[in-house]
């Protein structure tokens, strides 16, 4: 069998591991088999009403049908309607089910009680129930339906005697299909907590892989003519003996550089081998021999598992702190700590530039904002301290959780658990 290929911005892939929606998506289909349950009873009881001789030999009245006929076709559409609704499905469906409990509680006392041919009904009720609500308790219901009608025929004279044998015959039913549907339902659950652990791991790599091709084109694509910009700007400042013409080709060679630089650190990200510390690191020294400054760098490794973005938001305010330190507050010194603290990544650049006022509005600089906004992105926080003459302090941070997709390896083993104890 062909597998269809799904792209990873499709609606398709991007419910793949999500539980939430499974166990929604598992909620409404079981909901639609009660409906559409409900349906097929309806259309089958439609011989009650169209043969009055039926409902006779039942000891039913076809205008007492009929009344409830209408009733559940009414409550039987409000639960069509509303069974995808978020928030009214479940209630919904639940006040459905103790209406066929009422209606079929009369059908079965009117047409004879226990000794009636529709006490199936209430069979057929409750394991579609326990499907729906896959609950150990839900048998309370059925139980005490079985006891209220043998109550009420007791009253009309029946032996109590034959009346406690058919409540005990029926319970032991009620119990075996509860159980037997609670308990396929729960293996059901677990099969599809293990699949949807897969889908997660499936998903990721299905990023990286996606991930890494778009790598490979730039490397391919953009890395080469940048790679040809650098030698070229290099050749025409050979060539070049004006000072200020070579001094421009000078600037497009480390411009060039700096680009070529900035996409080999992306391409790394992107193709997961990136690592915080060593390109903070590296970040630091370069800025400090481009620039001829001191910066000095006190960065504690952090966990692993920290998602891909969150640390190229942190190297990107880097980046941003040291530029606007030395481009505006002509700074000679910044140091730069990266800490981990309580599940929250915070990174602090200092440094001994002029500073500013940053009460101050200043139209066309948008590094600051772009900052902010990354804090609130990820629910961290972000902070500046500074005044004219006292230099500028940021510290920025993220809360980071431990990643929750199992690996191959601790599924195998749920998988071997799973299957020794269908084994035993």
């Amino acid at each position: 069998m062909a597998l269809k290929p799904v792209r990873v911005d499709s609606p398709a892939f991007a419910r793949l591991g999500n539980i939430t929606l499974r166990d929604r998506e598992k909620r409404v289909t079981r909901a639609q088999t009660l409906a559409y349950s409900r349906l097929v009873i309806l259309a089958v009881g439609m011989g009650l009403l169209a043969v009055p001789a039926w409902a006779a030999s039942m000891n039913l009245v076809t205008e007492q049908i009929l009344t409830w006929y209408l009733i559940i076709i009414a409550y039987t559409a409000l639960h069509v309607v509303v069974l995808r609704h978020p928030s009214l499905g479940v209630p919904v469906t639940a006040v459905t089910t103790v209406a066929d409990l009422i209606a079929i509680s009369w059908l079965v006392y009117a047409s004879g009680g226990l000794n009636s041919s529709l006490v199936g009904l209430l069979l057929i009720h409750t394991t579609v129930v326990a499907l729906v609500f896959p609950n150990l308790f839900i048998m309370i219901a059925p139980l005490a339906t079985f006891g209220g009608i043998a109550v009420a025929t007791a009253l009309d004279g029946q032996p109590i005697v034959n009346l406690a044998y058919q409540v005990a015959w029926y319970a032991g039913l009620n119990l075996i299909i509860v159980a037997t549907v609670v308990h396929i339902s729960r293996r059901d659950d677990e099969q599809t907590r293990e699949i949807l652990a897969l889908e997660k791991h499936l998903k990721a790599n299905a990023v990286v892989d996606e991930r890494n091709r778009l790598a490979r084109e730039m490397h391919d694509g953009i890395g080469a003519a940048l790679s040809g910009l650098i030698i070229q700007a290099e050749y025409l400042k050979s060539m070049l003996d004006e000072p200020e013409t070579k001094q421009e080709a000078e600037e497009l060679y480390e411009l060039a550089q700096t680009a070529i630089e900035e996409l080999r650190r992306s391409l790394k990200m992107m193709r997961a081998d990136f690592e915080l510390v060593p390109a903070l690191l590296e970040h630091c020294n370069g800025a400090a021999s481009r620039y001829r400054i001191t910066v000095d760098p006190d960065l504690q490794e952090p966990p692993p598992g920290i998602p891909s973005d969150q640390q190229l938001a942190i190297f990107r305010v880097l980046q941003e702190c040291i530029a606007n330190a030395v481009k505006h507050g002509q700074a000679k010194r910044i140091s730069v700590q990266l800490s981990f603290r309580t599940n929250k990544l915070v990174l602090e650049v200092e440094d001994n530039g002029k500073g500013f006022d940053p009460t101050l509005e200043k139209h066309g600089h948008y590094g600051l904002i772009n900052m902010r906004e990354r804090a609130i992105r990820w629910g961290g926080g972000f902070t500046l301290e500074s005044a004219p003459g006292a230099g500028c302090r940021v510290i920025f941070s993220v809360p980071f959780t431990p990643p929750e997709i199992a690996v191959p390896d601790e599924l195998f083993e749920a998988s071997q658990i799973r299957l020794a104890r269908l084994d035993n």
